[in-house]
């Protein structure tokens, strides 16, 4: 056994402890500080809010604590833990007091009660209601007490006894509680409780300085089993974008207590570096804006929900078939801490959430809302707390998505931050152009698109009037199914309601069938098979009821005896009269597809049925009807280049010669990282949540990576079998990776706190590991404010552009040669393209400057001039035809973003495969993104999986490297072809693909054909076809797999 040293082990300690930041639970010292400058100058809302504080707390200073050696909770009468939840209150509206007033008799009192509870407070009694009250007060009490750790009068062995009291009294309940919910099932006790028991953990982790513990709290909100988990706290996502809350069904007042909790679970979470407000697509925002808008008397989608309870084994369903209104427009604190986020922290939309928070300020807290436990389920105040000034321009469109329902697509996204409208785009060509389809006003964030043609492919944009475009997102609208009707024959008492009337369109006519266990559904056809996307179905009337259990099924075998799979079971009666839509996410094909009535019910109870999705016809061997030319006519590109109307001019680019070395390497490694690494929430943190540039920049004094080995990236990099590097030597933020004396303000590395070049270190490292260095550089810069009004601050632009004339020319002459500049951000005030920007950059002398200096660098073109290769960029398909034109492919390792992220969502191994082949295979490059954290380590998941990578191009890479694609064209989503000299390889990208490949020649012949270091494999040829077929290829592992061919013209 391997034993690690106590003195690593307390200097790990030491690191998890640091990593944390204090003041860090519902309030940073950022946040404090602005409080407490907004109260000084009397500004509104804050003012307003101050002024019930000091109302409160005034009230508070001859009180003695109300602490009782013993709570009681529940149970026979005898309740007392009212005091606690009074005391909670008072201390953390103390503390606030001092934060905002600077008078230490306010902390000194909210010690004295804070201090009173550890010594004397030593056991709960009473039901479960004992773990509600340890999840509310035991946050209350941790966000109160965090607030105070630095204050010298509070004596340390005191702070250490209140952690400890934290830890014995709250945790382990908190743990027990989300652990075993006193036996019930996980979705037993409502959400509430739940989250109450996950924000007093991460408060008490973040308290105490154990990570442990906090990331306990955060694995269950992000992933847990739970009613608090984030799946189910937001329990069904409606087409309109509104998210129902998982107690909406039970009542309002319940519903609102959810957002004020879930709020400080978030806040939590970000004052530490961790999104749970962005989390899927802003789910979170969702929810609140549909718990708002109902409480501010506005109607709201619902959908039954089935409440699972008691014990296991004893299960039992509750269901809630409506949105209860009882309390409904109750006042509950909290709002403008979710408002301010969205809107002012992230510049996003958030209307009914802003109209509930004006509604309730100013905030107050515990004694405002009653006396009543309920009026201290909050501590409030976020009116004064968590108010920000507003930001200066809104975000564009964001968490665009896209149902499918049949022949109409509901698009819904969140919105932007001074939208007054948006309008939605559509086009059937990735990328655009795009046609306008509707126009909406706020607060309106949703449309559906009908009337489309089944199984076409449409493209969605988003534009905000103002806000700018949402990325892209792709849909296909789904087509009806249609075969030979089969199922369970004759009808009740030989009526004639047999099963043919589940398809005849009337929702009036129900098939009857003559007994139990009836099923009915549609054979596609020989050859057929289709992926379910989607059912439709209808009752019979007055029996939906009966219809909970039946279950929707595929197959592939007529009787259903094996092989079959559950698309959907119904949980609640559907309503009657009308059909009701279910999406179905199951990637496998069918042929034969049914409806089974519930077990043991006597009858089927359908009146209409439907299955949506797509279809495929039946592939004949040999495709004589369809010459090669044919097919390939057939196929459409979506590679998309940035910069397609870049300003021209050949006389920089380089020789076909010159750019070999670059086409030849194929795989390369892009390495996002800077001062964003720190927040750990993408490279864009700064614009997006509007930080300051001077509050920004602060983070350079905390930008020490002392594990930083540029050695050790290198080692990633030829581990994942690329051959060249580019490293983002100064992003959009302005800081720079190396010694600029052009950087404004000696915003750089080696004047702050690191005192070290990186792009130095990064480019001697790589240089003596053989792999090419490239470096990226964006020319805007967001500290300049002329780059956001270049035509009315033309000074401060001016400004903005020698500094990077200046920059760029260091990095051409201070490191040797570089064998790639990746410019980025060539455009201005984050609107229209490079080439509208040229005006200011001018790019052809800007890259004069850069030929001269380097002679040989291979330029991309975001620069404004067309550059010597194109780019596409983002993790889409890539389809289509072999292009005649050097190009690149950019896209992010993890999916959340370019810079380091906490949030990880990393591509799979077959995805990266799958991407590299493609790219390769139609004649570009790949660069792959990963982001080193705030220490300068790539994360281990990201260098096991280019690990995984480089074994297979270990393998395979002479399929890859210094290769020419073709000469055979691409088969979308099946091949693609390289070549190098005489040799010919077939890229199979889903080798185990029962169905024949057929590939077109296109007037070439194949006289052999062989697994790349295997045994042959047999092939025939027919009509200018070669056809593959599975049984011939052997053993085959899940990668793509790579044939080598001769080719005779």
């Amino acid at each position: 056994m391997h034993l690690v040293p106590l003195a690593t082990l307390l200097a790990i300690a030491s690191l998890h402890a640091a990593s944390f930041t204090h003041p860090g639970c519902l309030s940073t010292q950022t946040d404090l500080d602005r409080m407490a400058a907004k109260v000084a100058t009397s500004e509104q809302p804050w003012k307003a809010s101050w002024d019930q504080l000091v109302s409160n707390t005034d009230g508070f200073m001859d009180d003695p604590p109300g602490v009782q050696e013993i709570l009681r909770v529940g149970g026979r009468g005898g309740e007392n833990y009212i005091r606690l939840a009074r005391d909670a209150a008072k201390a953390y509206q103390l503390a606030l007091r001092y934060h905002g007033s600077g008078e230490g008799k306010f902390a000194d009192k909210a010690i004295e009660i804070l201090n009173a509870w550890a010594s004397e407070h030593k056991e709960f009694l009473g039901d479960t209601n004992v773990s509600l009250r340890k999840g509310i007060y035991g946050y209350q009490l941790a966000c109160a007490a965090e607030l105070l750790r630095d204050y010298q009068r509070w004596d340390r062995h005191a702070f250490q006894g209140f952690q400890t009291y934290m830890k014995d009294m709250y945790l382990k309940g908190n743990q027990d509680f989300l652990t075993n919910r006193h036996g019930t099932v996980p979705t037993h006790y409502w959400a509430n409780w739940g989250l109450a028991n996950v924000a007093s953990m991460m408060a008490i982790g973040v308290l105490c300085d154990d990570r442990t513990i906090f990331d306990e709290g955060l694995q269950t909100f992000q992933q847990g089993d739970g009613n608090e988990a984030l799946q189910q706290l937001v329990s069904f996502l409606h087409p309109n974008g509104l998210g129902q809350w998982q107690e909406s069904g039970r009542d309002q007042g319940h519903s609102l207590m959810g957002p004020q909790l879930a709020g400080v679970i978030c806040e939590i979470a970000w004052n530490q570096g961790i999104d749970l407000y962005g989390a899927e697509n802003n789910r979170i925002l969702a929810g609140v804006e549909y718990v708002s808008k109902y409480n501010l008397g506005e109607d709201v989608p619902y959908t039954t929900y089935v409440y699972v309870h008691q014990h296991p084994g004893n299960e039992k369903r509750s269901v809630q078939a409506q949105i209860s209104p009882d309390g409904r427009g109750a006042s509950r604190p909290g709002w403008d801490l979710l408002y301010h986020h969205y809107v002012n922290r992230r510049g996003l939309s958030a209307p009914w959430t802003r109209r509930y928070a004006e509604k309730q300020r100013p905030e107050g807290g515990g004694f405002n809302y009653g006396s009543g436990s309920g009026g201290f389920d909050s501590l409030g105040f976020t009116t004064l707390t968590h108010s920000r000034d507003p930001i200066a321009q809104g975000a564009p469109p964001s968490a665009l998505q896209a149902l499918v329902q049949g022949r109409q697509i509901t698009l819904s996204w969140s919105g932007s931050a001074y939208a007054k409208s948006y309008q939605g785009k559509r086009s059937t060509t990735r990328g655009g152009p795009y046609t306008p389809i509707a126009t909406l006003e706020e607060p309106t964030q949703y449309y559906v698109d009908t009337g489309l043609t089944p199984g076409t492919t449409y493209h969605y944009i988003v534009t905000a009037h103002p806000g700018g475009d949402s990325e892209e997102i792709t849909a296909t609208a789904d087509q009806q199914l249609d075969g030979a009707i089969i199922g369970t024959t004759g009808s009740y008492a030989n009526s004639g309601a047999d099963r043919t009337t589940a398809f005849d369109g009337s929702l009036q006519n129900d098939f009857d069938p003559p007994g139990p266990d009836a099923w009915v559904g549609l054979d596609l056809g020989d050859g057929s098979e289709a992926q379910i996307t989607g059912v439709r179905f209808c009752p019979r009337n007055q029996a939906s009821d009966r219809m909970i259990g039946g279950k929707f099924q595929g197959s592939n075998t007529p009787d259903f005896t094996s092989g079959v799979v559950d698309l959907f079971t119904i949980h609640s009666a559907p309503k009657e009269g009308a059909l009701t839509f279910q999406a179905v996410h199951e990637p496998t094909r069918f042929r034969w597809v049914r409806y089974i009535a519930t077990e043991g019910e006597r009858w089927c109870n359908i009146a209409e049925l439907q299955f949506l999705g797509q279809q495929f016809e039946p592939k004949s061997d040999t495709v004589e009807t369809m010459t090669g030319a044919e097919l390939a006519s057939q196929q459409k590109s979506s590679i998309v280049f940035k910069s397609r109307d870049s300003l021209q001019d050949a006389s920089l680019k380089l020789s076909p010669a010159d750019l070999k070395p670059w086409r030849d390497a194929k795989f390369g490694m892009f390495i996002h990282w800077g001062l964003y690494a720190i927040p750990a929430r993408g490279e864009w943190v700064m614009h997006h949540e509007a930080i300051p540039a001077e509050e920004y920049a602060k983070l350079a004094e905390e930008f020490v990576p002392k594990h930083f080995d540029a050695n050790a990236w290198a080692t990633a990099a030829i581990a994942g079998g690329m051959r060249y590097a580019v490293l983002t030597t100064r992003h959009h933020d302005g800081f720079a990776l190396w010694d600029s004396d052009a950087s404004e303000g000696g915003f750089c590395s080696t004047k702050t706190a690191a005192k070290r070049d990186f792009v130095a270190e990064y480019v001697t490292a790589f240089r003596k590991a053989g792999l090419a260095v490239g470096l990226y550089y964006s020319p805007m810069d967001w500290r300049f404010p002329g780059y956001f009004n270049p035509k009315e601050l033309p000074e401060n632009a001016a400004r903005m552009k020698a500094q990077a004339y200046g920059q760029i020319r260091e990095l051409m002459s201070h490191y040797g040669k570089i064998d790639i500049l990746w410019y980025d951000g060539g455009w201005l005030a984050h609107q229209g393209t490079d080439a509208d920007a040229a005006w200011l950059w001018e790019p052809i002398p800007l890259n004069a400057m850069v030929r001269k200096l380097q002679p040989t660098i291979a330029i991309n073109p975001r620069s404004g001039w067309e550059g010597d290769f194109q780019c596409d960029e983002g993790g889409h398909t890539v389809t289509g035809p072999i292009l005649d034109e050097p190009w690149e492919k950019c896209l992010n390792l993890n999916q959340t973003s370019w810079g380091f992220n906490t949030r990880q969502n990393l591509m799979a191994k077959s995805s990266i495969l799958r991407m590299l082949i493609d790219v390769v295979g139609r004649g570009g490059n790949l660069l792959l993104n990963v982001g080193p954290d705030r220490n300068g380590v790539i994360p281990s998941t990201h260098v096991e999986r280019l690990q995984e990578v480089g074994a297979w191009l270990e393998k395979n890479g002479e399929a890859i490297y210094g290769t020419n694609a073709g000469p055979i064209q691409p088969v979308d989503d099946r091949c693609v072809s390289t070549h190098s000299g005489s040799r010919v390889f077939l890229h199979l990208l889903d080798p185990k693909n029962p169905e024949a490949l057929h590939i077109p020649l296109a007037g070439l012949s194949v006289a052999s054909c062989k697994r790349l270091h295997g045994a042959p494999v047999a092939f025939t040829q027919t009509q200018g076809m070669l056809v593959l077929k599975r049984e011939n290829l052997g053993e085959l592992s899940d990668d793509p797999e790579v044939l080598e061919l001769t080719v005779k013209p």
